[in-house]
């Protein structure tokens, strides 16, 4: 959410010329880059919290970490799901026989 103080500021980056636009974004990013320090990617967010999309730093910038980032109680839960279940997949071909389509390949009828 944006202070009072800094919808001066957003405006006047609207205002500016794309080339200005460009460096204003360019010097934002070297800064997230220098505060996040481990040269993961950086999500760019709206200000609902909507997903603009991903940033990957440049190699210069990527991590030099030797271990993974901590996971979260529901991403460990995921990978140990998935760890507990991985002989029970089968192939595409498997399941559309289980189906018992008349028309084994979907693809036709788009």
């Amino acid at each position: 959410m944006l202070k009072t103080t800094e919808a001066p500021i957003l405006e006047t980056v609207r205002q500016s010329s794309p080339d200005a636009k460009a460096a204003i974004l360019a010097e934002i990013m070297r800064e997230r880059i220098v505060e996040q320090q481990d040269g993961e990617l950086i999500s760019i967010l709206d200000k609902t919290g909507e997903r603009l999309g991903t940033f990957v730093p440049s190699s210069r910038f990527q991590s030099t970490r030797k271990t993974p980032p901590e996971l979260t109680p529901g991403e460990r839960a995921e990978l140990q799901h998935r760890y507990e279940n991985r002989d029970k997949s089968f192939s595409v071909e498997t399941m559309l026989k289980s189906l018992d389509l008349d028309d084994p390949a979907p693809s036709s009828k788009l």
